[in-house]
């Protein structure tokens, strides 16, 4: 009777009587034994993470539900790795949710974390691993704690655990390959859990805890939709290395593109004066020439001579890059040095200026919605210290300040946002404001 008629129990026995009609299933989930509650918390976190995404990008392939000829079948166990495959809609890179992902034979102890998130990047050959693990258990901590409840200290120490010991060989040398681990706990009240010490470690050392449940997942959702959106350089730097490292390894060098204001050169020498060229020039490994119409052709530097009060760069070719970059209406005014990650990520002129992380953030979000956006940037003629102005959608219209985001609907002021504020919730704020585009 508690089945029929309960609430709840009532809709999962409809459910259940109707497959068993006319579908034969089999896995783990369709048993209807008995099950420890925190294994149908692991379960479910790995289904809801897998929904999250697909509201992000297109899902590509599954392995959880399959046809054959004995009929449909449910993969989804303490063993079977079942793994979910998305594409990015507006990168095109693929993401990857693996459940009970294994390291296999491993150099020490064999790891199985419940839920492994795998990113592509553009440009990397790799991916950036997060580890969602899924406790049915709370630390209520003491009466007179101010932070309220949160994930068990022993859960938080095995995240540590799956960072340190999740590793893959490289050319006989071992790397971590996991970028941050978080516990995922049956809490609610998420206002309230911002302020906990183990919700603000995530954006420390990328380890801690987040609350999950059904009306509970806007923290989980934003801190997928940020790594999503990041780019590999932002990602890589919040990794936790061994001190000393970046010292060791981090070279500058290679990571600037030299755009230059010249028209379509035959000649192989880039000459100009040393005067006009922007700081730290001499980091670029490649040269960009740009004409009214955009960008069309780049060389790396083969060698670089003084003459005088000039710079002459030296190449041996000038191939089309692999995005062309268009002028969108604006023009160089003097040399510029721009990031090789956004030079390789630009369709315009405008986009090589979005080094703020917030701005491309918040760009990538708006194009999700929106589709088509256009950059304006604070003068025409672009120059070093040219900075994004705003972001438009049809009458919509987003102003960048120097402490505040102002919405523009019609040519009116309808809301302003502190970056701060903005920054700190950006998926919830970017939420209200995109529910009115």
């Amino acid at each position: 009777m508690v089945l029929q008629m309960a609430p709840g129990y009532r809709d999962v026995y409809q459910i259940y009587a109707t497959l068993s009609k006319g579908i034969i299933l089999s896995g783990e989930i369709y048993k209807m034994s008995i099950k420890d509650i925190a294994k149908l918390y692991e379960y479910w976190t790995f289904l809801r993470l897998g929904k999250i995404l697909q509201e992000k990008c297109d899902e590509i392939d599954q392995d959880i539900i399959k046809t054959t000829s004995d009929g449909l079948i449910v993969n989804l166990s303490e063993r079977s790795g079942a793994t979910r495959i998305f594409k990015h809609k507006t990168t095109g890179e693929i993401i990857k949710l693996q459940y009970q992902y294994s390291t296999g034979k491993s150099t020490t102890v064999r790891q199985i974390p419940d839920t492994m998130l795998m990113i592509e990047k553009l440009g990397r050959d790799y991916d950036y691993m997060y580890i969602f693990d899924a406790k049915y258990r709370i630390n209520f901590g003491a009466e007179e704690s101010p932070w309220g409840p949160g994930p068990m200290e022993d859960d938080i120490n095995t995240m540590h655990r799956y960072r340190d010991a999740i590793v893959a060989e490289k050319e006989g040398s071992y790397e971590r390959i996991a970028f941050g681990a978080y516990v995922l706990f049956p809490w609610n009240e998420e206002d309230k859990y911002k302020e906990h010490p183990l919700f603000k470690s995530i954006g420390k050392v990328n380890i801690g805890g987040l609350p999950f449940l059904p009306k509970a997942t806007d923290l989980v959702e934003s801190l997928i939709d940020n790594l999503l959106n990041k780019t590999a350089d932002e990602l890589q730097e919040e990794g936790i290395l061994p001190i000393g490292t970046k010292e060791f390894l981090y070279k500058d060098d290679s990571e600037y593109v030299l755009v230059v204001p010249l028209g379509n050169s035959k000649e192989l020498t880039v000459r100009i004066m040393e005067e006009k060229l922007p700081k730290r020039w001499n980091r670029a490994k490649k040269i960009a020439l740009c004409t009214s119409n955009g960008i069309h052709h780049e060389s790396f530097i083969k060698n670089i001579i003084r003459d005088g009060k000039h710079i002459v760069f030296e190449v041996e070719s000038w191939p089309s890059p692999l995005n062309e970059i268009k002028s969108n209406g604006y023009t160089l005014a003097e040399p510029i040095l721009i990031k090789e990650h956004l030079y390789h990520g630009a369709y315009t002129i405008p986009e090589l200026l979005l080094e703020d992380n917030l701005q491309r953030q918040f760009l990538k979000m708006l194009k999700e919605v929106a589709g088509h956006v256009d950059i304006g940037l604070s003068t025409k003629a672009v120059a070093q210290n040219t900075r994004i102005s705003f972001f438009q959608v049809g009458n919509h219209i987003f102003h960048w300040g120097s402490k505040s985001l102002f919405h523009e609907y019609n040519g009116n002021i309808i809301k302003e946002i502190s970056l701060k504020e903005l920054e700190e919730n950006l998926f919830e704020m970017f939420k209200e404001l995109a529910a009115n585009i």
